[in-house]
């Protein structure tokens, strides 16, 4: 049985558990602790960047994104048309 370790807030504990939970289906093996917090981890350092993602495609950094629009895109308020 894994230990939680002191960092691990209780609201993190259950999102977690939730993970592991969900990914949970034979005949792979039940994620640990440790694989599913590299889980969670990797996907979230490729989904903003920083990582490259498996198939070797980039993401454009959301920070990035507003250097690369020179026209941005118009607001409209709710009720106005």
């Amino acid at each position: 049985m894994t230990t939680t370790p002191d960092w691990l807030t209780p609201d993190l504990e259950i999102g977690i558990g939730k993970f592991i939970d969900d990914r949970d289906l034979p005949p792979e093996p039940r994620l640990t602790l440790t694989a599913a917090l590299q889980v969670i981890v990797r996907d979230w350092l490729q989904a903003q960047g920083f990582l490259p993602l498996p198939d070797g495609d980039a993401v454009v950094p959301l920070r990035e994104t507003n250097s690369l629009s020179s026209d941005p895109a118009p607001t409209t308020r709710v009720g106005e048309p």
